[in-house]
């Protein structure tokens, strides 16, 4: 009797838990497998005795089964967690992105450096010419000689050519591959040519003629080149370097020039700058002048540059230059055109500058 109570309260039982079973199913929730099957354990068949030893293994197999489980979530959560840290920590960095995909960063670029292409320079010089020659065309004096004995005294003429300072401004540009141009304009040294001195001759009616000259020419200007120049390699840390360079262009020169003449005709025989008995007529000729001319110009350069900041250069060079011949205005000395006319100039320089990279 008592083995057939316990067979149907066991059948009832395993009824129980196969409704709880199919119902735990269809809700697709594993957790609730295993608590039916430990409730199920729990059933009393024999008594309290028995009800106990099914509760407490009911209980060890609880046990051992959360413990599986916990240990699967663990290995899994241990075999993905590389993938997240790489995730997380080398992608996007904060809890706000964990389980994204990881975001490249690019490579910091390389900055470029640009040297300057247009620079500024200032240059200032000083040298020596040669002493080009000076002819005054249109001679007033002794025209009118018969005796042959006309003549300037010692000393009559001289001029101021021997020094020649300078200085001036230009802009460049810097080319590439070691060429470079420039445009410079530069004041042109003063320069002088005087006369001055005393002449005496007899005239066709045996009448002595002397006089006292005093002409004054004086000669300012520009010289504007355009220059051409290599640069060599920098030597010595990129801290120096040479070059050459040539320069085609043009001279303007102002010239302005004065003229005084004091010439005495005696009436008779005269010696000394003075007049026999009979006295004389004396003649006073003061003339002036101005105009403006141009000539060509040429140089030629060698030097180099010494790097004294990241922009800014110490430049010194040897110029040779070339200045060709011009010519002063016409002015009438007794009824006769004279002019001043100047042969070309060959200008020795040590210069030295600043340039000054604009960017």
């Amino acid at each position: 009797m008592n083995r057939t109570r316990h067979d149907n309260r066991h059948s009832a039982a395993n009824s129980f838990s196969r409704s709880a079973h199919s119902h735990a199913v269809g809700r697709s929730v594993p957790h609730l497998l295993i608590f039916t099957k430990v409730y199920t354990d729990l059933i009393p068949v024999g008594g309290a005795a028995e009800t106990k030893w099914r509760f407490e293994k009911g209980i060890e197999s609880m046990k051992c089964k959360m413990a599986s489980l916990s240990l699967g979530v663990a290995l899994i959560f241990a075999a993905s967690m590389p993938a997240v840290a790489g995730d997380w920590n080398n992608g996007a960095g904060g809890l706000k992105d964990y389980g994204r995909g990881a975001v490249a960063v690019p490579a910091p670029m390389p900055v470029p450096i640009f040297e300057a292409n247009y620079y500024f320079r200032a240059d200032f010089g000083i040298g020596t010419s040669d002493d080009p020659e000076t002819r005054y065309i249109g001679e007033p004096y002794g025209q009118t000689s018969t005796t042959g004995t006309f003549g300037f005294l010692p000393g009559f003429e001289n001029d101021a050519f021997d020094n020649y300072a300078s200085y001036g401004v230009g802009v460049g540009y810097k080319w590439g591959n070691g060429i470079r141009t420039d445009l410079t304009a530069e004041s042109r040294a003063r320069a002088e040519v005087r006369r001055e001195g005393r002449y005496e001759f007899t005239d066709t009616g045996g009448n002595y003629v002397h006089g006292d000259v005093n002409d004054e020419t004086t000669i300012r200007g520009a010289v504007v080149l355009i220059n051409a120049y290599y640069d060599f390699e920098r030597l010595l840390s990129d801290s120096i370097t040479p070059y050459v360079g040539a320069g085609l262009g043009f001279a303007w020169n102002d010239f302005s020039r004065g003229h005084d003449t004091v010439q005495t005709v005696c009436n008779g025989v005269g010696t000394s700058f003075a007049c026999g008995g009979g006295g004389g007529a004396t003649t006073t000729e003061t003339v002036e002048d101005k105009v403006q001319h141009l000539s060509l110009a040429a140089s030629a350069t060698v030097g180099a540059a010494f790097r004294i900041y990241d922009n800014v250069s110490l430049d010194m060079n040897y110029r040779f230059l070339y200045i060709d011949g011009s010519e002063s205005a016409g002015i009438d000395i007794f009824g006769t055109s004279s002019l001043l006319s100047i042969d070309a100039t060959y200008v020795h320089q040590v210069r030295a500058g600043v340039r000054y990279d604009l960017y």
